[in-house]
């Protein structure tokens, strides 16, 4: 599973605005990149048992919450309700998104509350 998972995720987290992620602090001590690898493998690990689609679910992971400010302290006001659509107009510059991935990235917002 673990070479599966790599074989997905490299690709984006080998592109510059992905890797840009490693500069920002996000949840319990933890980079935003390290957040987005962890919620990925995750995803991949539960879709792989419901018989997902494990690439859309690990690119939309990695995807989910890519923006480029301090969320505590910048960025826009109600910056829950507002990121999803930041990180999803990112991400289109990243890769091209079915609507699939859309539905994977907006889907992250529940998540987070």
């Amino acid at each position: 599973m673990n070479e599966e998972f790599t074989f997905i995720a490299a690709p984006l987290l080998e592109h510059p605005m992905v890797a840009r992620l490693s500069q920002y602090e996000h949840h319990r001590d933890k980079t935003r990149l390290e957040h987005v690898k962890e919620v990925a493998w995750v995803s991949f690990y539960w879709g792989k048992r419901l018989s997902l689609d494990s690439s859309a679910i690990v690119r939309g992971a990695l995807l989910h919450d890519l923006f480029f400010y301090d969320w505590l302290h910048d960025g826009p006001r109600l910056h829950g309700f507002r990121h999803p659509n930041i990180a999803l107009q990112n991400a289109r510059k990243v890769t091209a998104l079915s609507p699939l991935y859309h539905r994977v990235i907006w889907s992250r917002l529940s998540f987070h509350w």
